[in-house]
């Protein structure tokens, strides 16, 4: 028999998921183009039935359906600064937050998590956090997106293949396309895929980009600039673009932080992406994230 709290959390998520459909917030959903809206809407139908399914046969999910859509709801489209690209929801006992690499407070720190915590100081010179909670981030503009928004628990990547790729991918594309300038940050070479994938797609050019605030040589860090065009009413002219910054390295994982430069992209550590994303948001006049948790 599972544990009176997971039974009881257990419960609550079937109770919602029979009263209501998972929707991501109306925010969102509006800003989301035109091309997409009808693919996201049939994608989530699928993923409710899929998931009520597993609930039905007692499968806790991760996290919470309320904290679902967290990253969303936390960072409204036209007040995101920084974009971080998570693969799935900690699969462990009450991790997941519905933030990428974010944990509940309380909850001790996962390697991931930890490694982006000493860039963190090494970078900018803070304090290493105590704790795990990067809702401080998003509150300012860092949307901490995973590419599935839910996981079995204790089975990684386990909902890969329920459709949640399809709804991410229109958020990125959805984000990607507001007017404010932004930044990128695509660790490991799924964020790094699904981020050519949304840049192909938006048709988005690529410029020469100079290294930001004493950003570290081209041998230790990729830096792309990139020209998308911003979503605006049809037969709107000129069309407008905004310029979006890719820092490019490898996942934080423990595996790849510090293993030896690749052909493809380089450690984690020692990437600066911090003081690169502030430095790029002051140049374009944004106010920087305080990234001090």
């Amino acid at each position: 028999m599972l544990p009176t709290w997971l039974r009881i959390e257990t419960y609550a998520l079937k109770e919602n998921c029979m009263t209501c459909d998972t929707q991501i917030p109306q925010a969102w959903f509006s800003c989301l183009l035109d091309s997409d809206k009808q693919h996201v809407i049939n994608r989530l139908s699928q993923i409710n039935t899929a998931i009520h399914q597993q609930m039905d046969a007692d499968v806790i999910i991760c996290p919470p359906e309320a904290k679902r859509f967290a990253a969303l709801e936390m960072c409204a489209p036209e007040q995101v600064k920084v974009i971080i690209i998570g693969q799935d929801p900690y699969h462990g006992e009450r991790q997941a937050n519905g933030l990428a690499f974010s944990v509940h407070p309380g909850v001790r720190v996962p390697p991931s998590l930890r490694n982006i915590f000493k860039e963190l100081h090494d970078d900018l010179e803070l304090p290493l956090p105590t704790q795990g909670n990067l809702e401080p981030w998003a509150h300012q503009g860092v949307l901490l997106l995973n590419a599935s928004l839910s996981v079995k628990r204790g089975y990684a990547n386990s909902h890969k293949n329920l459709g949640w790729h399809a709804v991410t991918e229109a958020i990125l594309r959805c984000a990607l396309v507001q007017k404010q300038p932004k930044v990128v940050c695509c660790w490991g070479n799924f964020a790094n895929e699904m981020c050519n994938d949304a840049l192909k797609t938006l048709h988005a050019r690529r410029s020469d980009v100079p290294p930001y605030a004493d950003a570290p040589s081209r041998e230790h860090a990729a830096c792309e600039l990139w020209n998308v065009a911003c979503s605006q009413p049809a037969n709107s002219a000129p069309v407008q673009k905004t310029h979006v910054l890719v820092l490019r390295a490898k996942h934080p994982s423990p595996l790849a932080a510090r293993q030896s430069a690749s052909d493809t992209y380089r450690p984690f550590r020692g990437s600066r992406p911090f003081s690169q994303a502030n430095a790029f948001l002051q140049e374009h006049g944004c106010t920087p994230i305080q990234w001090r948790l």
